[in-house]
Formats: structure tokens, C-alpha cells, sequence
């Protein structure tokens, strides 16, 4: 592209706000160059990146990382076999991982969701065991771990060994009284990388050994006691030891790294490919983008265009047409009305476009253009002795020679900086040639002669800026189809000049000039309502439209949950109610076996038994789907005891009692007739023994004192007490709980609030005991 439309456009404060989202230092290099591309399968393919980097982020909520290290110089020195420092090999270690979770990251995403991604990581290197070797041998950028080798792991504890040694040794000269005047601090120190111990210079000859160093103050000399010269010998041998064993360590490390060079260097160009692209995707979210289309066509179709470098809050968005029914646009308006912004928005989202970088609008659809050209602002030059318009016209002339078809231009008030006539002959005469040449042109001006032309050109389009009706205060909004006018003496009025000087202006504005003025005034007015009409049509249908979408979904949404409920309801209560009809039939058969040879324990397990299906029978169960049968109940029939929430034969029926006696699996019970519906014959495998089991109101007593029991206890007697006295025929018991503290009411009511055929109860009256006694009535 022409480097003064990049310039002009400020497309490089757009490439600085993509460096903003890069990790890497390579990839915001890089940024500042971005290629322009002039192929549509080129642009495409880069917006499509854009787009599934932006749809791992902002979609799938994956943010991989890309902050890697430079290691371009550290690779050049690997291939020439110089030895690598343990900063270095760390720095490759860095860049393995990295980009070892970013494949990882992308891969596991889905090759279908995400081709070009998978494409560019493909090839990427993963070396997880050099990974892991420079992790077991690395301790820090200078220090390599005891365990990078055997041999450092002897040689290291070898030289602990001897330093040991050798502090012991210095210690007892340190320690001993015998030279505590020549010893001038209790300490063991290093010089020359030998151990010292620190000496008075006065008694330097009172210790036989070897100088080293001296303080600065000149009061302490360094030396080496004879004693442990040899020890030190020994010491420094082994760091040299050390040391060739750490430069194997590091030159097998760079033999290795050496060796897949070139694919590090590859990776590290992917890495840093995918941080640019993430960076774009970064970048979108912050302006609010959307992905441009692209044509072939050369024309441009934006909705709701911004400018990217203004606060998205407060710029106004236009919309942008050229190329099918016109292809050159003039811009008509009074200065500060948005003309150059809007000139400038065109060709900084078409660069965008062209560059993979997504554009602020609602949507786009782009052209490929070879070059982008424009003329804005104030371009003269003092060192070449060139006006304002002799600038202008440098500019144009370029532009013309080099103009297509694939050409977009933007021309800022054209042919101004002379004399007005003159200017506007010419302002003509280069649109007519711009016309003729089919490259796709913005034009802005001031000039009527070129509104006329407009008028009665084909290919060529008027659009005005628009202003408040009233204020004639600009709204920065664009109206294509409408030539606008100038304003001029309005606004110097509104402003305060002389009114006389105005009417005077003009009586002085030719005739003609005067009736197109005011044409151009009828037209914006029409056609700004026109346009407003039918903005808020289109955002009343799209109301319409959003409210019976979410009507439907909302509906689809309650009639999908209320299927599902059902459906769970159903099964939940099918499974419910059969688990505990078996749970049922096995304490029933319990129960059976027990009565066939009573006992004290096994009456006692009865007992228990008969707790756990009186539990059974209690449970909450949609007992409504047991419909009875209708008609006389007779001996012989089936029926369901609604107290009891059960099914028994009957065996005897005493209507002047209203009573029946029915047989529940093997325990025959009598029953009041009003609380049996007959039901349908229940079919067993084969016929139980019968146990009569009969309570008497002799047998049982109509009380039950439950005094001094605790909880649990009370309750397991009560359940039986309750069976008994019910299947007895009483209609009222009264339980003894005593006052006490009130956990022994509260257990009884608890237990009294889920028993099927406890009707109701209160507190004792006087005389019957109060609150401290519970009584009952049965069903």
C-alpha cells in the first residue's frame, strides 16, 4: 500500500493497539508490519484464523499462553556447537513446554472446530523427554541439581566431604585458647577460593601457613594454616572436577538441542504466528468487531461503521455503500460536520479488512483493492516551496497514474486552496475522469457545481452530513442519496454576525444558486425523515421478532421441562412403589414364619417385624391409583383398608357392627367397613397358612405410660401399642409422656403426625393430665 495512505490513515496506531494483546516480545515486533493482502483467499484464510482464535476464546473459554523466550540467537549458537550456558538450555526448556501446551491446547479442541489452528501446531515440535532431562538436571540459570549426572553427584559430595573437613579443622584454631590472641574474628572465610581463617597482622608469624589476602583497613591478614593446605588441594581439585563435568553436562545438552534446531526454530515461528492471531481475536473483543466479508467485486457494503480509535461509546456509526449502484460517493456539509472522519473511517476499516483484523460495525462486506489512495488534510510543504493546493495537486497527480479499477481513493475537498471558480471547474473536471476510470471514490467538497454534477451524472451519488434541524449543530450521521448544503450564512448567524451583513450575502448568492439551496434543504428534510421512518420501522419489526423468538423458545423451553418432569415422576414412582411392595411382602413373610412357632425372642422379632410394615404401609404412595371396584362388599372379596394403606381377603362381615374381619397375608384383622373400597382379587403363587391374630380391649389397655424411656425407646413401644389398640377397636387411647423437659412429647407427636390411622390429638384436659399426657383418636 501507498506508504502516505498508511501515514494519512493512522493505520499504525491500530497495529500498536494489536501489539497491546501479544505475550511475546517476537510477536509485537512482528505486529508492527502486518501484511496487507491483496489476494481474497489470502485475507480470507487469515480472518478465519482470526475467527477460531476468537471462538477458543471468547466461546470455549480457552486463553492459551504464549509467552516464550527469543531463543533465535541461543539456536544460532547451538548449530555452530558452542557450548550453551544453563540460561540458555532453560530458556529452550521454556519454549518446549510452551509450546507443548499450546498443540495440546488446540488439539484437544477438535480438529473439526478448529482446521487452520490444528494446521499451524500440526508440525509444531513436542520433545518431552528433553523437557523433562533439562528439568531433572537444572536447578536455576546458574546452577545445575547434584542429580544432573552420577559422577557431579560423587564429585559434589566429595567436595562436602572435604569442606567439611576442613571447617572442622579451621574451628579448633578458631576455638582453641592457644591462639586466641592471633585469631582477630572467630570466623572461617574464603580467599582465592581457599579456606582462611582471619589472623592479627602482628602475629601473621605466630601461625605457620600461607597468606592469602589482606583487609582493606589493612588490621586482618588471610591465612591458610599448613595444616589443611593439602585439604584444600584436594578441594580445589574437585571444583575443577566439577566444572568439567558441568561443561560435558551443558555441551551434551547443546548437542542435543543442536540437533532439532531447525524445528525449534519452526515452533517458534508458529508461536509466535498464533500470538499475532490471538492477538487479533483479542483485539475485536476490546472494539467490539465483527468478521468482515470479502468480494471480489470491489465494492463496499458496512453497517454501523466506526472508527476504531475513537471511544466506541461516543462515535457515531455510519453506514458505508459503493460500488454496485455508484462508484463514486460526494460528500456534501459544513466543516466539523464528520467529513474527514468519515473518509478516514472508510479506508482505515477497508485496510483492516484486508489485513485478517476484524472491523467495528454491525456487519461488512469488503472489497480486495491493489492500492488505497487518499488525499486528506493540509499537506505543504516549506522545504519544497509547495502551497496547499500545489500539494494537493502533487497528490492527485500521483493518484491518477497509478488509478484502476481495483483502486479505492478518498479525496478531502477536492480542488480547495484556490480560487473558488477556478477550483470548481477543476473539482469537475477530476471527478469526471475519476468517473471514467470505474475506481471507487469518496469525494468530499463544498463546491454546488459539483452537487449539480451529481445530479446529472450516472455512477455517481450524493450524501451529506447531517445536522440538527434546529441547532444546525452537526450529529455526525452520513445521509447517502441527499446533496447537502453548506450552511455557511445560517451558522454565521446563529453565531452572532450582523444580520444585515447576512441578508446582504444573500441577496449577493445568484439565483440559481439560491433555488438549489433550497431544493438541497427540501431534500435533507425529506429524506432525514425518511430514513428515521424507516430506522424505526426496521427496529419494530426486529422488537417484534426477538420478543416472538423468545415467546417460542420460553414455550418450548417450560413443555421440554414439563415432558422431563413427568417422565421422572413416572419412573420415580413406579420404582418407589415397587421397591416398597417387596420391602412389604418380605417383612410379611417374616412375619409369617414367625407366628408358625412362637416364642418370647421370636414374638419379640414380631414385634420388630411389625414396626417396619406398619412403616411400609405408611409410606407416601399415590394410593389413588388403586380405583376400587364398586358394589357390596362380600366374604371373599378383596379390599383396600384405606387406614392401613393395604390389601386383605375378606373372611367375615359384621354389618350391625360395620365391621370386617380381612385376612392381611396370613394376620386377620378387624376393620371398620367404611374405610375398605373393594378392589380387585390380588392372584399369589401359593396359599399362605393362616395365623388368627385377635386383640381384645381386655388384652390391650386403653393407656400407655412411656415415662422414663428415652426416645427411641418410646417410640418403638408406641408403634406397637398403636397397632394393637387399633386393631382392638379402640377409638381413643391416652399416651403418658410427662411434662419433663418436652423431648418426649415432641417424639410422640412427630411419630403420631405420620401414623396412617391416628385421626387426630390433643393435650390432656384437666383431670386426664394435661400436657403431660398425649390423647389419641383413631380413624
Amino acid at each position: 500500500m501507498y506508504y502516505k495512505t498508511l501515514a494519512t490513515l493512522e493505520y499504525a496506531k491500530v497495529l500498536a493497539a494489536i501489539r497491546h494483546f501479544t505475550d511475546s516480545s517476537l510477536a509485537s515486533k512482528q505486529a508492527e508490519q502486518l501484511p496487507i493482502y491483496k489476494d481474497i483467499t489470502l485475507a480470507n484464510v487469515e480472518l478465519s484464523k482470526v475467527q477460531e482464535a476468537f471462538d477458543l476464546l471468547y466461546v470455549r473459554s480457552v486463553r492459551p499462553s504464549f509467552a516464550i523466550e527469543n531463543i533465535a540467537s541461543i539456536l544460532e549458537k547451538a548449530r555452530i556447537f558452542s557450548t550453551l550456558s544453563i540460561a540458555d538450555i532453560l530458556k529452550v526448556r521454556n519454549n518446549l513446554r510452551a509450546g507443548r501446551i499450546i498443540k495440546h491446547t488446540i488439539e484437544q479442541e477438535g480438529e473439526a472446530g478448529l482446521p487452520l489452528l490444528n494446521e499451524i501446531v500440526f508440525d509444531m515440535l513436542v520433545d518431552k523427554k528433553l523437557e523433562e532431562d533439562i528439568n531433572n538436571a537444572v536447578l536455576s540459570e546458574t546452577e545445575l541439581k547434584d542429580t544432573a549426572s552420577n559422577e557431579l553427584f560423587n564429585i559434589r559430595k566429595s567436595i562436602k566431604k572435604i569442606s567439611d573437613n576442613i571447617r572442622k579443622k579451621l574451628k579448633t584454631y578458631i576455638t582453641s585458647p592457644n591462639y586466641k590472641n592471633i585469631i582477630q574474628d572467630n570466623i572461617v572465610t574464603i580467599r582465592n577460593e581457599r579456606f582462611v581463617i582471619p589472623v592479627k597482622p602482628e602475629q601473621r608469624g605466630s601461625l605457620p601457613g600461607l597468606v592469602h589476602d589482606q583487609s582493606a583497613s589493612k588490621q586482618t591478614v588471610y591465612i591458610e594454616p599448613m595444616e589443611v593446605v593439602e585439604l584444600n588441594n584436594d578441594l580445589r581439585l574437585q571444583q575443577i572436577a566439577e566444572a568439567a563435568e558441568t561443561e560435558r553436562i551443558l555441551a551434551a545438552f547443546t548437542n542435543r538441542i543442536a540437533g532439532i534446531a531447525n524445528m525449534l526454530e519452526q515452533s517458534l515461528q508458529s508461536i509466535v504466528a498464533l500470538d499475532i492471531i490471538f492477538a487479533k481475536a483479542k483485539y475485536a473483543e476490546h472494539i467490539k468487531a465483527i468478521r468482515p466479508e470479502l468480494n471480489d467485486k470491489h465494492f463496499i457494503q458496512i453497517s454501523g461503521a466506526r472508527h476504531p480509535l475513537i471511544n466506541k461509546d461516543i462515535v457515531v456509526p455510519n453506514e458505508v455503500l459503493i460500488g454496485k449502484e455508484y462508484n463514486v460517493l460526494l460528500i456534501t456539509g459544513p466543516n466539523t460536520g464528520g467529513k474527514t472522519v468519515y473518509l478516514k473511517t472508510v479506508g482505515l476499516l477497508q485496510l483492516m479488512a484486508q489485513s485478517g483484523i476484524f472491523v467495528p460495525a454491525k456487519s461488512a462486506n469488503c472489497g480486495i483493492f491493489d492500492n488505497i489512495f487518499c488525499d486528506i488534510g493540509d499537506e505543504q510543504s516549506i522545504e519544497q516551496s509547495l502551497s496547499t493546493f500545489s500539494s494537493h495537486i502533487v497528490n492527485i497527480i500521483h493518484i491518477l497514474e497509478n488509478i484502476s479499477p481495483q483502486t479505492l481513493v478518498l479525496l478531502d475537498e477536492l480542488g480547495a486552496g484556490t480560487d473558488p471558480s477556478e477550483g470548481a471547474g477543476l473539482a469537475v473536471a477530476l471527478t469526471e475522469y475519476l468517473l471514467a476510470s470505474k475506481a471507487r471514490v469518496f469525494i468530499t467538497t463544498h463546491y454546488s457545481e459539483l452537487k449539480e454534477y451529481a445530479i446529472a451524472s450516472n455512477g455517481i451519488e450524493n450524501a451529506c452530513m447531517d445536522f440538527e434541524a434546529n441547532t444546525y449543530s452537526p450529529t455526525f450521521k452520513l445521509l447517502i442519496g441527499t446533496p447537502g448544503s453548506s450552511n455557511a450564512l445560517i451558522i454565521a448567524e446563529k453565531l452572532g454576525l450582523d444580520s444585515n451583513i447576512i441578508e446582504k450575502a444573500r441577496l449577493r448568492l445568484a439565483p440559481h444558486k439560491a433555488e438549489l439551496e433550497k431544493m438541497i434543504k427540501e431534500l435533507e428534510r425529506s429524506k432525514k425523515a425518511a430514513i428515521e421512518a424507516q430506522e424505526q420501522a426496521f427496529w419494530n419489526l426486529q422488537k417484534s421478532k426477538e420478543e416472538l423468538k423468545l415467546a417460542k423458545n420460553e414455550r418450548a423451553t417450560l413443555n421440554l421441562k414439563r415432558e422431563k418432569l413427568e417422565a421422572q415422576w413416572a419412573k420415580e414412582k413406579k420404582e418407589y412403589l415397587r421397591d416398597t411392595i417387596e420391602d412389604a411382602q418380605q417383612i410379611i413373610e417374616s412375619l409369617k414364619q414367625t407366628l408358625e412357632n412362637p416364642s418370647e425372642s421370636k414374638l419379640f422379632e414380631g414385634r420388630k417385624l411389625v414396626a417396619g410394615l406398619k412403616k411400609q404401609l405408611h409410606t407416601k404412595i399415590d394410593y389413588e391409583l388403586l380405583e376400587g371396584l364398586g358394589g357390596e362388599i362380600e366374604a371373599g372379596d378383596w379390599v383396600y383398608i384405606k387406614p392401613l394403606r393395604a390389601k386383605g381377603k375378606v373372611e367375615e362381615i359384621s354389618a350391625k357392627k360395620g365391621e370386617l374381619k380381612v385376612n392381611l397375608s396370613g394376620i386377620t384383622s378387624n376393620v371398620k367397613l367404611a374405610d375398605c373400597v373393594k378392589v380387585e382379587a390380588v392372584t399369589t403363587g401359593k396359599t399362605a397358612k393362616v395365623a388368627n391374630i385377635s386383640f381384645s380391649p381386655k388384652a390391650v389397655s386403653g393407656e400407655l405410660n412411656l415415662i422414663g424411656k428415652n426416645a427411641d425407646e418410646a417410640i418403638y413401644e408406641l408403634s406397637i401399642y398403636l397397632d394393637r389398640a387399633y386393631l382392638a377397636g379402640y377409638g381413643e387411647v391416652s399416651i403418658i409422656h410427662g411434662r419433663g423437659s418436652g423431648r418426649l412429647r415432641s417424639a410422640t407427636r412427630e411419630y403420631l403426625n405420620q401414623c396412617a390411622f391416628v385421626k387426630e390429638y390433643r393435650d390432656g384436659i384437666y383431670g386426664e393430665g394435661e400436657r403431660g399426657v398425649t390423647v389419641v383418636k383413631f380413624r
